[in-house]
């Protein structure tokens, strides 16, 4: 029985540390949120979270078994908030990590991903009045919103979500 111990503990290190209901697998949601991600069944039986604060390993393991394998790591020269590591899959989001732990997003050009309720890149501003405060100014970014914790940029001052982030992303104004 000695030889399968170590072999039971290196699975149970290998898997992610999530809510005990839930398994990620592929074909799974994943939204977007004011404190991270979140994570849903395909069958929305099972959800956990990813806050921020998940260590990077944790949340890149779990991530890959829905999202795949396409995502690329990179360490940005310049960033307003600092050293930063990025995990960025492509087509859909940004992970940026601070001290080995996440602590934001940023969707990517393209970005089918949503908060729960809907919200994402291509949706009006009219479509952002479900969050408790929203605020819209001009900046030197553009036409930018903020809501709840949760910023963005709009084509224009009426416009459509076109940038969406939350938490510490590198963003220059």
């Amino acid at each position: 029985m000695r030889p399968i111990l170590p072999a039971v503990f290196t699975l149970l290190l290998a898997a992610p540390v999530l809510a005990d209901s839930y398994s990620p697998a592929p074909g799974d949601i994943v939204t977007i949120g004011q404190g991270g991600l979140g994570l849903s069944s395909a069958d929305a039986t099972a959800t956990a979270t990813l806050p921020f604060g998940t260590p990077f390993h944790d949340s890149l393991r779990t991530l890959t078994m829905i999202m795949g394998h396409d995502f690329s790591v990179y360490l940005p020269e310049d960033c307003p908030a600092g050293p930063v590591v990025v995990a960025s899959f492509t087509r859909q989001i940004d992970l940026i990590y601070q001290e080995d732990r996440l602590a934001g997003w940023m969707l990517r050009p393209g970005s089918t991903l949503t908060t729960q309720s809907g919200v994402g890149l291509g949706t009006p501003l009219a479509g952002l009045g479900g969050f408790a405060t929203l605020e819209v100014m001009e900046s030197t970014l553009g036409w930018e919103f903020q809501a709840g914790e949760i910023s963005g940029l709009l084509s224009d001052r009426e416009g459509i979500v076109s940038h969406m982030w939350s938490g510490t992303v590198c963003v220059f104004r």
